[in-house]
């Protein structure tokens, strides 16, 4: 019998979530373009896109996986393409069944809470190597890095984006131009 195995930040590794200060729309951005892919992948593992670009349904990413000189190819098909979550599902790689789920949930202007789901399947008679990095504790350290690097992007991102003036102070600035004397 094979057993599907249901890895959720919620229910099994010791960061639940995690949240970024950034707005919900950066984060989303961030996640759902096949270029943060090297920035999400900790080494010893280093990734090379073979095709890709903004997630939308029906759009496969291509891209191959190494560990040092060893290379696996993978192609994620892309589903569920929603304004706060997609999913991505192994349509070609190591494992038997792969289902990623991204959801992104806005605590606030500049603040956002990133959750991740993951379901996963070895193939039957899969060697050890796949197994070790496929195990709950090599996905742990995978989801612990992305927490970290979607931190430091994001923030970098945010950093570079002009501030939003709040409508109230942006009003009292043109009405201020359009009437100097009232200042």
């Amino acid at each position: 019998t094979t057993e599907i195995y249901t890895l959720s930040l919620h229910d099994a590794l010791p960061i639940s979530h995690f949240d970024v200060d950034a707005p919900i729309q950066t984060v989303r951005d961030f996640h759902g373009s096949t270029a943060a892919l090297p920035l999400l992948t900790p080494p010893p593992l280093s990734v090379k896109t073979l095709a890709g670009g903004e997630v939308e349904n029906g759009m496969t990413a291509k891209f191959r996986l190494y560990f040092g000189p060893f290379g696996v190819e993978w192609h994620a098909l892309h589903e569920n393409v929603e304004l706060n979550s997609f999913v991505d599902v192994q349509a070609k790689g190591p494992l038997q069944h792969w289902r990623h789920t991204h959801r992104f949930e806005s605590l606030g202007p500049n603040r956002t809470r990133v959750h991740d789901v993951v379901e996963y399947e070895f193939l039957e008679g899969e060697g050890p190597l796949v197994r070790l990095f496929f195990s709950k504790l090599a996905l742990r350290f995978l989801f612990a890095f992305r927490s970290h690097q979607t931190r430091k992007h994001c923030r970098r991102i945010s950093e570079r984006q002009p501030k939003a003036t709040p409508p109230g102070r942006e009003f009292d600035r043109r009405a201020r131009e359009a009437h100097p004397s009232r200042g």
